[in-house]
């Protein structure tokens, strides 16, 4: 906010009531001189309209001691004044002259309006005694109202600009005396005339032995000269990144990074030449890893803006998936069917599947989906995928698989695993034209620390199952290798490959916290070597196990979400297998909904992670205020904004990813109520997974949720 205090110093107290109706507004007047000249002002672009205020704040002192005591206090209250209008006659005490001399002592920063009669002292006397005609005004008496709030404007605005400039000196003082740059100034007869502290820590000379002299870059750069030689013999204004090496004071070599700009008068003439340069030596001596560094952090930006743009999306093809699965997989499971009805619903269920399949690759880069990580056999995977790899290639291609007999375990999510085996196996397939070979590997292997760096340089340490998919193709040269892991990225015919298979290989490997090596030359073949952590376990994941069939039950299901599409398909589904659902639009109408259904027991909640207003997460953690131990299913398709991991904390919350079928959804509702039943926390209280009619869960002290929003109920 912008200081207006002005002290006025004046022993004729009407005058103090022809400042106040000039400068104190009671109210809005349009036509009063302060509100003009701050129309004026504004419209000028002297002053910001947001910033601007025409309410000044008045002191008034009747004799120069008094102003002096308010201007001291002011200060001591760091609320000093910006104006002080002083009369010039004031007897007894202190004249205009001597107040204006001591108040100037007081506070260097004031700005001085002397007030005087046609008859008093001229203004040269004023500044004769003043010493100064800085920040000095005079103002004759008898004075017109707008040329008082005209000169109140300017003063309090001139005061504040100072104010502010200060502060920007101070600002830049301290960044040129703290910032790691070197930076110097050289005016145009090349004479230094700032060297700042970076400067002298990095080439050794203090600003005492450099300040004053010529430039002494000519003589400490072998290659001569500096950025401001450049820049004076030059018509630029601009010289960026010029490396040199100098020798510093010590007789050490350093490669220092200089840049360089131009300050010119109005008339385009050099004045002077700022200058920075930095100390990169030891950089220069790990070029290499930076350059590498650098390459990694492209790559992950490249991987995270399109995990943005894909989540983006994600949320709405999953929600608009959702409910054709369902309905369809519902339509299915009546057994009256027509042959044709039934073949019609088949083909629309097997493209959403596939539309489901293509949205989950597409995600999969960006490595926020949910994993089901288990101890795992990477060789049993591959053993039971065997037929359909098989199938994915031609016949004119050999494919041999070579397992480790003793391969380690792998904490991974089998269908990930067999997402990788397809890609690479696809990838492989295409890559060979004619007759070729393809080789599907397993072994263990040990890396030690600093020998092995992965595609992205990251460096690998420690125990690995190595997966390793080799074909003998057309290869890749060095730019194809390079951008074989962006996402759309394809050397194939148009319409061939949608160049996602190797960003869906990227993001799952990476989400195992694995690794990828690549070996590819053109003519010679590609060979993708896929390292996993290797973990100790004592269970194995069993391969190939049928699915249970489909368990319904009789308790009752809160559904919150806000599509009202998914939220019906998914209440369908569970009321088909014997449920009772209530529905709600959102966490607000969930609560209220809780509250109203007095006759009502919430055995499970299952909720959108991402609502409008109370979001899923906030809404589980409410109830459960009431009642620990509720079980809770969250469904999202929204997976870059959220992860899914920090949901699951404890062993009765379970996550689904959209789009789910009527079964998905039975199945994790099924598995989480005889899970929270069989626990033994829960036997202590018989509803201590329900919320009571009253709307709390536990012992009788415990207290229900809060009463938000609306709902409806459905009876299953």
């Amino acid at each position: 906010m912008k200081n207006r205090r002005l002290l006025i110093i004046d022993d004729d107290q009407g005058i103090w009531k022809a400042y106040q109706d000039v400068l104190v507004r009671e109210q809005e007047d349009k036509h009063s001189p302060a509100v003009k000249i701050a129309s004026l002002l504004r419209r000028n672009g002297s002053v910001e309209q947001d910033d601007f205020s025409i309410d000044f704040q008045l002191s008034f002192a009747a004799q120069g001691q008094d102003g002096y005591a308010l201007l001291r206090e002011s200060l001591r209250e760091s609320s000093p004044f910006a104006v002080a209008f002083i009369d010039i006659r004031m007897p007894p005490g202190w004249d205009g002259m001597e107040t204006a001399v001591r108040l100037r002592q007081l506070d260097p920063n004031l700005e001085l309006v002397i007030v005087t009669a046609y008859g008093d002292r001229s203004p040269e006397e004023i500044v004769r005694a003043l010493g100064s005609a800085d920040k000095l005004l005079y103002l004759r008496k008898p004075f017109d109202p707008d040329e008082l709030a005209q000169i109140a404007l300017s003063l309090t605005e001139k005061w504040n600009l100072a104010r502010q400039e200060e502060l920007q000196r101070l600002e830049i003082q301290a960044v040129l005396t703290t910032t790691p740059a070197a930076i110097f100034t050289v005016n145009e007869q090349n004479i230094i005339t700032s060297w700042n502290p970076a400067a002298e820590r990095i080439t050794g000379y203090l600003a005492d032995e450099i300040v004053g002299k010529v430039c002494p870059f000519g003589s400490l750069s072998p290659e001569g000269g500096c950025q401001a030689c450049l820049l004076y013999c030059s018509d630029k204004s601009i010289m960026d990144n010029r490396e040199i090496t100098i020798v510093d004071k010590k007789g050490v070599a350093r490669t220092i990074l200089m840049s360089g700009s131009v300050i010119s008068d109005h008339e385009g003439r050099f004045v002077k030449a700022v200058e920075s340069f930095w100390d990169i030596t030891e950089r220069k001596k790990s070029e290499e890893e930076r350059l590498r560094l650098e390459e990694q952090n492209r790559q992950s930006q490249k991987m995270e803006a399109l995990g943005t743009l894909a989540g983006g999306i994600a949320h709405d093809l999953n929600n608009i998936l959702t409910p054709i699965m369902g309905y369809t997989h519902l339509c299915l499971m009546r057994g009256n069917l027509e042959p044709t009805t039934r073949e019609n619903l088949q083909i629309i269920d097997k493209s959403a599947l596939r539309a489901a399949e293509l949205l989950s690759q597409i995600l999969a880069f960006s490595r926020k989906q949910v994993l089901t990580l288990k101890p795992t056999n990477l060789n049993g995977i591959i053993h039971n995928f065997s037929k359909m790899l098989k199938r994915l290639i031609r016949e004119n291609i050999d494919l041999t698989i070579d397992l480790e007999n003793q391969l380690w375990t792998l904490d991974a999510d089998s269908s990930r695993i067999e997402q990788i085996l397809i890609n690479l196996v696809v990838n492989a397939r295409d890559a060979i034209p004619e007759h070729g070979n393809l080789l599907i590997q397993t072994r263990n292997e040990t890396v030690a620390e600093n020998t092995l760096y992965d595609m992205e340089h990251r460096p690998m340490n420690g125990d690995f199952v190595v997966l390793t998919v080799k074909d003998d193709g057309t290869g890749m040269d060095r730019a194809t290798r390079e951008k074989a892991f962006d996402p759309f990225f394809t050397t194939k015919e148009s319409g061939r490959g949608t160049g996602i298979g190797l960003s869906t290989v990227y993001g799952i490997v990476r989400q195992h916290n694995g690794h990828i090596l690549c070996d590819s030359t053109p003519g010679n073949g590609t060979s993708f070597h896929i390292y996993l952590p290797r973990v100790y376990a004592k269970q194995v994941e069993q391969q190939d196990q049928p699915p249970d069939p489909v368990k319904g039950g009789h308790e009752t299901i809160l559904v919150a979400e806000d599509s009202p599409d998914v939220r019906r398909a998914a209440t369908s589904a569970l009321r088909h297998f014997g449920y009772t659902t209530l529905e709600a639009a959102n966490g607000a109408a969930a609560l209220d909904l809780v509250s109203v259904s007095k006759n009502k027991k919430i055995d499970l909640l299952l909720t959108d992670v991402i609502m409008p207003g109370l979001g899923g997460k906030a809404l589980a953690e409410t109830l459960r205020l009431g009642n620990p131990l509720l079980p809770v299913v969250f469904m999202s398709g929204h997976t870059y904004d959220l992860n899914p991991h920090d949901l699951l904390k404890d062993n009765r919350t379970r996550f689904i990813s959209k789009p789910f079928s009527p079964r998905d959804v039975a199945n994790v509702v099924r598995e989480l109520l005889d899970a929270c039943n069989n626990d033994g926390g829960r036997d202590d209280e018989k509803d201590s997974g329900c919320i009571s009619d009253d709307g709390a869960a536990g012992s009788p002290s415990d207290k229900g949720p809060g009463v938000r929003g609306g709902g409806e109920a459905t009876g299953g």
